[in-house]
C-alpha cells in the first residue's frame, strides 16, 4: 500500500506542473475573453480576442520584467514562495522544468572544453 501511494505521488509530481500551466493559460485566456466581451463594442469584438489580448499582455509583461526594480521584486517574490511548504514543491518543479528548457537552448555556450596544448 505504501509503494502504491508513493507511485501515485510520483505521478502527481510529474503531471502537476504541466497540468497547472495548461490550466493557468486556459484560465487567463477565458478570463480576458469574459472581461473584454462586455467592454468592447459589438462591431469590434470577435471571438478569440481574449487570446490576442493574452498574447499582448504577456508581451508587455515580458518587456516590464526587464526593468531593474521589477527584477528585484520578482527575486523577492521567489524567496517568499520558496519558504511556503506545498507551494515550494510545485513552484520548484516548474522552475526546474523551465531551467531544463533554457539549458538545452544555451548548451553551446555552457560547455566546458579542455584543450591539450603539446610542447
Amino acid at each position: 500500500m505504501n509503494k502504491l501511494l508513493t507511485l501515485i505521488l510520483k505521478g502527481l509530481v510529474a503531471v502537476l506542473p504541466l497540468g497547472l500551466t495548461i490550466y493557468f493559460i486556459y484560465w487567463f485566456v477565458s478570463s480576458l475573453e469574459a472581461v473584454l466581451q462586455p467592454v468592447i463594442p459589438e462591431q469590434y469584438y470577435f471571438s478569440g480576442m481574449g487570446l490576442l489580448a493574452g498574447l499582448v499582455s504577456l508581451l508587455l509583461i515580458g518587456l516590464v520584467i526587464n526593468l531593474y526594480g521589477i527584477r528585484w521584486l520578482i527575486g523577492l517574490g521567489n524567496k517568499v514562495l520558496i519558504k511556503i511548504p506545498l507551494v515550494k514543491s510545485i513552484y520548484g518543479a516548474i522552475q526546474d522544468i523551465i531551467t531544463v528548457f533554457n539549458l538545452s537552448r544555451d548548451s553551446d555556450m555552457q560547455s566546458v572544453v579542455s584543450v591539450d596544448v603539446g610542447n
